[in-house]
């Protein structure tokens, strides 16, 4: 069976689906990488300015986690599984704010009364 993973990628020849599948894996990661730096900015703007809401700056924040999320996701579909929070945080400088909160799981309690 056929990797289609970067060993594919070793060859000389792929096939015109592993050419398709190594570009759509670059695209998506490009993506991510971009909606990142994006989220990055724009919370860093939202915090040089004291007239933001705390809501607004949280929206901001969530977004930020999320965006790091989707791009580690992405790496590893890529190929890319060792050191990826360490590759983020050289290339992108998330704020440590969203760092303290990467993993953790804020509860949904849906109580009856």
């Amino acid at each position: 069976m056929q990797k289609f993973g970067l060993d594919s990628l070793k060859s000389e020849k792929m096939s015109a689906l592993e050419l398709e599948i190594a570009k759509e894996k670059s695209t998506a990661l490009g993506i991510a990488g971009k909606k990142l730096r994006d989220s990055i900015a724009e919370y860093r703007q939202s915090t040089s300015h004291n007239d933001v809401a705390s809501e607004e700056r949280d929206r901001l924040l969530a977004s930020v986690l999320a965006n790091v999320q989707a791009l580690i996701v992405q790496r590893e579909l890529v190929g890319f599984i060792h050191d990826n929070m360490h590759w983020i945080n050289q290339t992108y400088d998330v704020p440590k704010e969203a760092l303290a909160k990467l993993g953790a799981v804020k509860p949904h309690v849906n109580r009856v009364p």
